[in-house]
């Protein structure tokens, strides 16, 4: 059980909230269950006092029930940048496929090139692995 986890518990078993652990889930996050609007406030009112956590409010299935999604504040952070590295190797690797007329090997070459220079070679090795 990782500290997150702690923390979350710890949260929910205080404020009797109902949670359940994302399945697979590309960034380990709970769901807290509200059953109105309002107790979806409170929630989010207990969440905004605790350092590390993210949370989103997340659009009502029924117009009965909410529900607040909780990440871990330093996890969702390092996903989210390296999505956004991976977006911008992608792109760069389409602008140098036109420049280069069409050339695929040199086109990665020089993705390779820009994920050097923005210390994303991880990245890089994750969309060809």
């Amino acid at each position: 059980m990782t500290a997150f986890d702690k923390k979350i518990n710890q949260i929910a078993t205080r404020h009797r909230w109902n949670i359940e652990k994302q399945a697979r889930a590309a960034v380990p996050c709970y769901i807290i269950a509200a059953p109105t609007y309002e107790d979806a406030g409170k929630i989010v009112a207990v969440l905004n006092r605790c350092k590390g956590l993210h949370h989103e409010t997340l659009t009502p299935i029924h117009y009965e029930s909410w529900a607040v999604k909780v990440y871990d504040a330093g996890q969702i952070a390092a996903y989210r940048e390296r999505e956004r590295q991976k977006a911008a190797l992608v792109d760069a690797f389409y602008m140098a496929l036109k420049a280069n007329g069409g050339d695929q090997n040199a086109a990665k070459a020089a993705q390779r090139e820009k994920a050097v220079q923005w210390n994303a070679v991880e990245v890089f090795n994750e969309i060809y692995a």
